[in-house]
Parts: structure tokens; sequence; C-alpha cells
């Protein structure tokens, strides 16, 4: 497309580029998002890249979710001021550099040492939200301490003493923004973990030492949806795997978490 300019007319300065973010080298190939699944494939053990980039049955919902997005267009709209656009916005009376953010991603901590903290961190450098997970491997007052404008995530228990309990813990930790589930009335069809090689807690295997080179993995269970259930059956693992796996989650540290019921 080619523009004239009317004499007499100036062409407003540009606005000087930003400084570009000096990267990782190991980054520096990585172009676009889409460019992230396949360094997370051969970075990962297979049944916890499965765990993360698989969706239940045949893949119909998550299929539909992605392609709905393709109903929509950039509209370009030409011989505007670019020179000051911003993407930041406001939201909840707080302000963003962007209008998106990190989403739960469930025990995330088997993907990054201590995820649930690098995902936090990221986000508080980067001014955008982030959503923590109700199946985190990390206690939520330490996500909290590390990240107070995090938000967080929750699948709600089943009975009215429970939900209650996990909202003053929810509370208490200081989180502000409550997120809650409420499209999982029932488990999801785990076959596509247990093809992959997934279980909760994770068994060791070849599998899981190769091809990944994730340095550390957390296989036990210390969540706060877990927590509730100290020495019963765990609804996390028993809703992941329902398969030889063991079935049960117990509370690392139960000074600091409400007491289960009995």
């Amino acid at each position: 497309m080619t523009t004239a300019i009317t004499a007499g007319s100036a062409p407003t300065a540009a606005a000087p580029r930003q400084a570009a973010i000096a990267l990782p080298a190991r980054l520096c190939r990585l172009r676009c998002l889409d460019d992230f699944e396949g360094a997370a494939r051969r970075h990962l053990p297979r049944p916890v890249f499965g765990y993360i980039a698989m969706a239940a049955e045949t893949r119909r919902s998550f299929d539909d979710n992605r392609s709905a997005f393709d109903d929509y267009r950039f509209v370009p709209r030409v011989l505007n001021d670019v020179s000051v656009r911003s993407t930041a916005t406001t939201l909840f009376g707080r302000d963003y550099a962007a209008p998106f953010g990190i989403a739960p991603l469930g025990l995330s901590a088997l993907s990054a040492y201590r995820g649930d903290l690098v995902l936090a961190r990221a986000a508080a450098h980067a001014a955008i939200p982030m959503i923590m997970s109700g199946s985190s491997l990390i206690p939520l007052e330490t996500v909290a301490s590390a990240q107070p404008d995090a938000w967080f995530q929750a699948y709600l228990p089943g009975d009215v003493p429970d939900i209650t309990a996990l909202i003053e813990r929810i509370g208490n930790a200081g989180f502000r923004h409550l997120v809650i589930t409420v499209d999982t009335p029932v488990a999801p069809n785990p076959d596509n973990f247990a093809r992959a090689g997934f279980s909760s807690p994770l068994r060791p295997s070849l599998g899981l030492a190769w091809p990944g080179r994730a340095s550390r993995i957390h296989a036990g269970c210390s969540g706060p949806s877990c927590a509730r259930w100290s020495g019963m059956a765990c609804p996390i693992s028993r809703t992941i795997l329902r398969s030889g796996a063991r079935r049960s989650c117990r509370l690392r540290s139960p000074g600091a978490l409400p007491a289960a019921r009995t």
C-alpha cells in the first residue's frame, strides 16, 4: 500500500524503539508460541509432556475451543498514529501491562522446579495476571507470599464445611481474586494420560527418565486440595488416573494446614 503526503505536512517523528530483551541462548530459537510445544516435547519426560499437552477422549472439546479463535481477525486501521500504542489495561482495579495472563496449570511443578513460583514471579515481572491452580504441588501460602497479586483457582469440594474451610484458607493466605472451575461435574476420562505413561503420584520408569531433561521432578502431591484429604483417598489422584497407580495422597506439612475432617 502506498500513500501520498500533502505538501507542507510533515510525518510525525517515530517513537524510539524499545531496547530488545536479552534472552537465554536456548530461547532465541523460539520465535512464536507454537515453537514452545516442540521444545517442551524434547525437554520434558514423555509422561509429563503428555499430561500437559493431551486432552480427554478424542480432543473434540479442546480442538473446538482452539478453532473458535479462527473466527476472529485483526482489522487494520491505516494512517493512524501508533507511536504511543499500549496493551495496558485495568482489571478489578489493578493495572496490567497486557489484557491476558497465565492460566492455572495443575501440577506445574512437574515441568519446572517449584513451577508455580516460577510462573508467579514471571507474571509479577511482566505485570500480567497469574492464576494459581487448585491442584498445585506448592502450598498456596508460599505462592501468595511470593506474588501477592496472584489469583487462585479452586475446585470446590462437595460439602459446605469443606468449601468454607478452603475459602477461609485462601483468604487468610492473602488471595484477593478467586476463580471457580464449574465445568467438571464428573472426572474426565484419563485414558490419554495412561497412554502417555502419566500417573499421580508419578512412578519411576524409563519413560520418565528419557528423553526428558527436566532437572527435578516432584513425585508427591501436597497441593491445597489434597491437603484437605490427609490419610484419605485424594480426589485429585483418584481423578487423574484410575489404574493401578497409588490413590492416596498424604499431608506433608500438617501444622500449616486446616485439619482434615474425620
